[in-house]
């Protein structure tokens, strides 16, 4: 188990460090995600405009980032301004 400090913001304007518990997702998590965008970016060899080849590449990429911080972190709410219970 692995250990970070991630920060956050006080209604007063200040930093406050917090102990934040992050478990790694394994190899096979990994791989699994990633083989799940391997079609996209098949299909992306389709697109004729160089300009919606990237934001398309772009977006998968960011999709696939989300999806490995949250595996690793917790579940980003939909809603950012709801407070947790």
């Amino acid at each position: 188990m692995r250990f970070c400090f991630c920060f956050i913001a006080c209604t007063d304007g200040y930093l406050v460090p917090i102990l934040t518990n992050i478990t790694m997702i394994t190899k096979e998590e990994y791989l699994a995600l990633a083989a799940q965008k391997y079609e996209q970016i098949n299909q992306l060899q389709q697109e004729t405009s160089f300009y919606q080849y990237e934001k398309k590449f772009v977006d998968m990429w960011e999709d696939l980032g989300r999806q490995v911080l949250e595996k690793n972190l917790s579940r980003v709410p939909d809603n950012r301004r709801e407070k947790k219970r």
